[in-house]
């Protein structure tokens, strides 16, 4: 009995110290494959590490998905709440630091810059971009998204099912951003700020054929 309880307690400590030792290459597998499939993407980063709570945080994240979208992130903190079947329903709180985006103008774009004779910018660079992701079956929920950066700044809350999108949006613009847009069109859709120029919208339908939703003090505006 003695010699059982002595192999049981040797292979507990070596399977342990071999979790530990692999921790941080399995956890940037596991990540990249559930992510990726999550988000129909290309998922890569040079370091991940597994830390308690558990907290992921991953060096020079680079996201790629099947539309063109292309997300750079240096420093990336994940921050996971584990629930029950948590691989069907994953619940994040994420902190991205130095985060810059290249994209295709698709059409949701195009329809918002049209309507507003805003410029069209291929890149965006953000400080930081923090807020909560769920998967929950087949829906992906964004709440409480704050991305800060020269250009704008943006809060968003929504979520996307299949191709149907739901979302909601405030955006700060800078004066680069705006410079284009007349006067009269200015005193309609944006609340004049010291700094930024303020305007919120929603975004409903399906991804390929959106209508973005402008509220103001005046009247409301659908574009499809």
């Amino acid at each position: 009995m003695r010699r059982i309880c002595i192999f049981v307690t040797a292979f507990f400590i070596i399977a342990l110290s071999v979790i530990i030792y692999f921790r941080d290459p399995l956890s940037a597998k596991i990540f990249s494959v559930y992510l990726g499939n999550r988000l129909n993407a290309d998922i890569t980063a040079r370091k991940v590490h597994l830390g308690l709570g558990p907290r992921l945080e991953i060096e020079d994240l680079r996201i790629v998905n099947s539309k063109g979208l292309d997300c750079r992130i240096k420093a990336s903190t994940l921050n996971f709440d584990l629930q029950p079947m948590f691989w069907k329903n994953l619940k994040l709180r994420f902190d991205l630091k130095d985060a810059r985006f290249s994209y295709p103008v698709s059409k949701i774009v195009k329809s918002i810059t049209g309507a507003l004779s805003i410029k069209t910018p291929q890149h965006l660079h953000f400080d930081y971009v923090k807020g909560e992701f769920y998967c929950i079956g087949d829906e992906n929920i964004i709440k409480s998204l704050d991305a800060n950066g020269k250009l704008l700044r943006l809060f968003a809350n929504g979520s996307v099912r299949g191709l149907s999108i739901n979302y909601s949006f405030k955006f700060l613009l800078s004066d680069e951003l705006t410079a284009d847009i007349p006067e009269s069109t200015r005193k309609i859709f944006f609340k004049q700020g010291s700094q930024y120029s303020e305007i919120e919208l929603y975004v409903t339908g399906s991804i390929d054929n959106p209508s973005i939703n402008f509220s103001t003090d005046l009247f409301k505006l659908t574009v499809r």
